[in-house]
């Protein structure tokens, strides 16, 4: 009974700790998304781009470390950068394209757009992190 509580305790301090590296990421993310938009003249689905690749860049350093998950051996590492980019780049399509709904078909502002964009992605990032990109050791 004990190693199960220890373990629920284990599994939310994870959660907590992967949405606080969530946030600083997104943080970077937004920063760049304003300025990258700012200096393309409103050209937000390219500010997308550029962003979401500094920003996973960041993220994949952080979660290695969160997840306990820097392989000792250099071929797994490249499998594990391998997968996170994978992940990375089929789950873009969606990103670009719940982004695109929310501020064309929802009359969102593109930073309103981005946000619940943001929070629907947060959930795809975290499934794919602990169960396949992290679980490579």
């Amino acid at each position: 009974m004990i190693s199960i509580i220890k373990r629920k305790v284990n599994e939310q301090d994870e959660f907590i700790k992967y949405s606080l590296i969530s946030l600083f990421c997104t943080l970077v993310f937004f920063c760049l998304y304003v300025s990258i938009n700012y200096f393309t003249n409103g050209k937000y689905l390219i500010a997308n781009g550029f962003a979401y690749v500094i920003s996973f860049t960041t993220q994949f350093i952080l979660n290695q470390k969160l997840f306990k998950a820097k392989p000792k051996k250099h071929h797994k590492h490249f499998l594990q950068g391998f997968a996170f980019i994978t992940v990375r780049l089929l789950g873009f399509p969606c990103d670009q394209f719940l982004l695109y709904t929310f501020v064309e078909r929802f009359h969102l502002t593109y930073l309103i757009g981005k946000l619940f964009d943001s929070l629907i992605m947060f959930i795809y990032n975290y499934l794919t992190n602990k169960f396949i990109v992290f679980k490579i050791k």
